[in-house]
């Protein structure tokens, strides 16, 4: 099965936030076991909704794959959106999705534009969505504006989905 398109997660986000069933993720062909294992994961429908991809030009996203994975263990719904996400339709679908939260994971591959793509995207999104940013090219990023978290581990993350969860 291929990845699924940002729309069609927003609409799979959109009607799994109104039933029981279980989270809708989009994973790549090559990760079935890994979309199997989220899917029978089910965090309470009120539970916060976190939109994962890569920004244009990042083509690695095992990293994304692994911050998904570590969203659902600790009770939020990851929605995967795939590699190469222009802004434009990362900021469409945390808004379409009801998200919280958009994670980015960066490689150090695409250093060069990832601080400006970054500024760029925190800009489009509403002030309510928080921009959470992790991977091996966020360790040399420069100060980065107020809205835009930097995560040094994954181990970060379930820190802060429990502070998302007591906060809202």
């Amino acid at each position: 099965t291929p990845p699924m398109s940002l729309g069609a997660a927003s609409s799979a986000a959109a009607a799994s936030s109104t039933s029981t069933s279980p989270t809708s993720l989009a994973m790549p062909p090559a990760a079935p076991g890994a979309a199997n294992a989220l899917q029978s994961l089910q965090p309470a429908p009120q539970a916060p909704r976190v939109l994962l991809t890569t920004l244009p030009g990042e083509q690695h996203g095992l990293g994304m794959l692994m911050a998904a994975c570590m969203v659902g263990l600790a009770g939020a719904h990851p929605l995967v959106a795939g590699v190469q996400t222009p802004l434009d339709e990362i900021v469409r679908g945390a808004i379409s999705g009801d998200c919280s939260v958009v994670g980015i994971s960066c490689s150090s591959y695409q250093q060069r534009t990832v601080a400006r793509q970054l500024v760029r995207l925190r800009s489009l999104l509403p002030a309510e969505i928080s921009l959470w940013v992790g991977g091996g090219g966020s360790s040399n990023l420069p100060q980065m504006p107020k809205g835009i978290t930097l995560f040094s581990s994954l181990d970060q993350i379930s820190a802060a989905i429990t502070r998302l969860t007591t906060n809202s």
